[in-house]
């Protein structure tokens, strides 16, 4: 079961990534099967095309050209193949140390390689499935269908150009990251539209708008009053998240930790630190806090006065979550974050010859998550968080005092639900 769960979270974070800024080229056949690649069409001159390709330019009759393929391709082609190989293999490697009770590393070497190389392979799929092929067969056309397509084809690049020298408008967002392009003249209370050089448009809630740069001098003394506020303030936020912390592994209820399933607490600074980066992703740093707290899987008998503690975690962390920010109302992350483990190991008392005292220890801890943001208000997260600390417990045991160390292994799923409170 929690393989499935793994694969489906990463499978779901990979095809969740947007396209960003779309590469235009068109392949031009010719009479005799000749090929032009990387072809632009820049002037018609009556029955004859100017066509530049592969550095050369020349000039070629309308009637010579017999075929038109134009293939628009994702730019994030190398980014969504890179994450599927991060993702699946931070996955596979945690499942292999789940795997691992032995303290063999093959488990994780192995589910490691497998995860990067499935991760790879998915990314590279995600990114060619949002590809799109226009075809033209032009053989029989009469010339005037040919110089209407071209003369179609030629107005949309040059109204994209002209797009080009008002690319001074910038659109920052409150997820980090900006926007720039030309915004619409036409913009409403609600939304603003950027169409950046490449001609794609991007849509974007006043409630997802940071602040806005325009040329215009009508927004340029509005955004001046408030750009100096809205830069040191607007961009930070805090979350919090409650929930459910799961045990696994040598963790679990029936392990010699006998933890059960018990609830977390989570409190988390945010601050955007994307700058120049295409609208569909954005980086965050996170800074938190997370406690959870599991009982023990024991049957203490009624009315017998012993007692059995709790086990008391704290996360103290930092690390950095990726966002595929869309124009919608959802937008999905991963996270990957380091920092420390603070363990109270629980205490028990049977009655006054056998009873051990509570210990605490640091260790080094870890985690990855993935989660979903709605309407940039409310959260839901998964995470993995696993440490190996060690704790120095004493007490009494038939009358007879004892004093060990015990390492153990520590490992936790924490599902939550969240709010975001932004500044």
């Amino acid at each position: 079961m929690k393989h499935c769960i793994g694969l489906s979270l990463a499978v779901l974070m990979l095809f969740c990534i947007e396209s960003g800024d779309a590469k235009t080229k068109w392949h031009v056949t010719l009479n005799g099967g000749k090929l032009l690649y990387n072809a632009t069409f820049d002037q018609l001159l009556n029955d004859t095309v100017t066509i530049s390709s592969e550095g050369t330019t020349g000039l070629y009759a309308l009637q010579d050209i017999t075929g038109m393929q134009c293939l628009q391709s994702s730019s994030n082609y190398l980014v969504t193949t890179l994450v599927g190989i991060g993702v699946m293999g931070g996955l596979g490697y945690l499942l292999g140390d789940m795997e691992d009770e032995e303290g063999n590393s093959k488990y994780k070497v192995t589910w490691g390689l497998s995860g990067a190389a499935t991760g790879g392979v998915l990314g590279a799929l995600a990114s060619s499935s949002s590809e799109k092929s226009v075809d033209y067969n032009l053989q029989g056309y009469k010339l005037e269908e040919k110089r209407s397509i071209l003369e179609n084809i030629i107005a949309e690049r040059s109204m994209i150009s002209s797009l080009s020298g008002k690319q001074n408008d910038v659109v920052y967002l409150r997820k980090g990251g900006t926007v720039k392009g030309a915004i619409s003249e036409n913009v409403s209370d609600s939304s603003v539209s950027v169409t950046t050089t490449d001609g794609s448009t991007f849509t974007y809630k006043r409630s997802e708008i940071l602040m806005i740069s325009q040329n215009d001098p009508s927004y340029k003394a509005e955004q001046s009053m408030n750009a100096d506020y809205a830069l040191a303030n607007n961009r930070i936020h805090l979350e919090v998240h409650l929930g459910g912390a799961i045990p696994t592994g040598q963790f679990g209820p029936n392990s010699s930790a006998a933890a059960v399933t018990g609830f977390s607490v989570e409190g988390r600074l945010v601050l955007p630190l994307s700058g120049e980066t295409p609208p569909s992703i954005s980086l965050q740093s996170i800074t938190s806090l997370t406690g959870t707290f599991n009982g023990l899987n024991v049957d203490v008998p009624q009315g017998s006065g012993a007692s059995v503690g709790v086990w008391t975690l704290g996360f103290p962390m930092t690390g950095l979550r990726l966002i595929t920010s869309s124009s919608g109302d959802y937008d999905f992350y991963m996270m990957a974050q380091g920092g420390l483990l603070l363990g109270a190991y629980p205490s028990s008392n049977e009655n006054s010859n056998k009873y051990q005292t509570s210990a605490s220890t640091i260790a080094f801890a870890y985690r990855t998550g993935v989660g979903m943001i709605i309407d940039d208000k409310f959260l839901f997260e998964a995470n993995y968080i696993a440490s190996n600390p060690e704790y120095s417990v004493s007490g009494y045991r038939e009358g007879n005092a004892f004093s060990e160390k015990i390492k153990q292994p520590t490992s936790l799923i924490t599902l939550t639900a969240g709010l975001i409170f932004s500044f």
